[in-house]
């Protein structure tokens, strides 16, 4: 029953309004705008070694030239007197222009069987990507020194 005690109708939906612009706000971005891909990368870790990565990547697509997302991975560090593995977790920001990329990435390398286990790692890349293959550099610091990686990467969807 509406009286003059209840507001019109409409003004009754104004927090259901609210709510859905939320609701939208807040939803996950469609499908394609979620990419997954595998990088591999060689190269020397100055001071220590030869290293070896591969990466599982995981990245949101905004506009046409930016992703931001997630780069776990394992890794085989060949230095003296034991080779080890690692865990790096990186996040990373790429900005793609034509068919060149800049990416800028940091986080860190868990090696279990060292005495110092979590080392700090802060890199930029440059390279060219073509439809889904990339084929970059990679330029960084994994403390305590320089490591310099040539990456090749493909891109599922």
């Amino acid at each position: 029953r509406y009286g003059s005690d209840h507001p019109p109708l409409p003004e009754q939906l104004m927090p259901m309004r609210h709510l859905a612009l939320l609701l939208a706000l807040a939803l996950p971005a469609p499908a394609q705008a979620i990419g997954l891909g595998v990088d591999v990368g060689a190269g020397a870790w100055l001071l220590e070694g030869l290293q070896a990565d591969v990466h599982l990547r995981v990245e949101h697509e905004f506009f046409d030239m930016l992703k931001v997302g997630v780069r776990p991975g394992l890794a085989y560090l060949h230095y003296e007197p034991t080779p080890r593995l690692a865990i790096p977790l990186d996040a990373f920001v790429k900005l793609k222009l034509a068919i060149l990329y800049v990416e800028a990435l940091g986080g860190m390398y868990w090696i279990p069987s060292h005495v110092d286990p979590v080392r700090a790692h802060v890199a930029g890349g440059l390279g060219v990507q073509i439809w889904k293959f990339s084929i970059g550099i990679e330029v960084g610091y994994l403390q305590p020194s320089i490591n310099i990686l040539g990456r090749v990467g493909f891109t599922f969807f």
